[in-house]
Formats: structure tokens, sequence, C-alpha cells
């Protein structure tokens, strides 16, 4: 049999959903995921995923076909604090830089590999923000607004 070793069991973060933020013409939700025994996001932490996006995404204008859509996660762990710029280009796909930070730092690095990691917890924001590409953009013939307006609040699973 087949087991692999970790070192925390997994046990559910919260994980909600802080607002719309728009600038430069693009739309971003974002998210706040924390392990429980860390605090959520305070702001200083919020505006450097606002000044990140701004360096990467916005003044830069990505080459692909983008439609000025996407998400930002500000994930809290357990030793390191992350933050994942998320946008969509061409019809379905999803492009991503992922920065990283000691705990409590707001010192945010690339991610140090070469392709960009997700862990269990955020795939939970990725799931939601799939699921609302898929109704409110490519079922329904492209309405960007249902998609950037739909009520993320009540869609996320709140640990007991």
């Amino acid at each position: 049999m087949l087991t692999v070793e970790f070192t925390h069991p997994y046990e559910p973060r919260p994980t909600r959903h802080l607002g719309l933020w728009q600038e430069g013409g693009w739309s971003f939700n974002v998210y706040s995921i924390h392990h429980p025994d860390r605090e959520p996001p305070d702001p200083r932490v919020i505006e450097c995923a606002k000044h990140l996006t701004r360096r990467r995404i916005l003044r830069r204008r990505p080459r692909f076909a983008s439609h000025s859509l996407g998400f930002i996660i500000i994930h809290q762990a357990i030793g390191n604090d992350y933050i994942l710029l998320c946008w969509w280009i061409d019809t379905n796909m999803i492009c991503q830089h992922l920065f990283y930070s000691e705990a409590n730092e707001a010192r945010y690095r690339d991610f140090p590999v070469t392709s960009a990691a997700i862990c269990v917890f955020e795939f939970e924001v990725m799931a939601l923000e799939r699921a609302l590409w898929i109704e409110h953009v490519l079922a329904s013939g492209g309405m960007a607004d249902g998609y950037i307006h739909a009520n993320r609040g009540l869609l996320l699973a709140e640990p007991d």
C-alpha cells in the first residue's frame, strides 16, 4: 500500500470574498484565505496584492487575448503568505503569477519554481471562479457583467 507522509492534517480554512476591485479597465474579484492560527490579511497586504497586479498585469498588458477579467487570492498560510494573480485569456484559460512572502512580512517575491503552484485551499476559489466563468461567460454567450458581479460571498464554504 502506498502512503504519503505529510506534516499537517487537512483542516478547512476560512475563505472570504473581499470584493470587486476595478482599475485601468480591468476587473478583479479579491479573495482571502487564512490558516485558523493566522489572522486574515490586513489592508497593507491587500494593497500589496493590488501593487503587484498593477506592476505585473495592468502596466504590461498581456499579449494573449485577455478579457481584462480575473481574480486575486491572498493566502495567509502556516509559514508563508501567498498572492495569486489570475486572469482569463482566450475562451477558457487562466494565466497566473504566484508570489510568496515570509509570514507577516509583506515583502513578496516570485515563487521560485518554473511552474505556478496551487494548493488545495486555493482550488476552492478556482473551482468557484471556473463555475462562474462557465455559467456567465461560456454558457451565456459572453455576459462578462454577470461574471464580474456574481454573488461570490454566499458561494464559499466556511469552516464550522
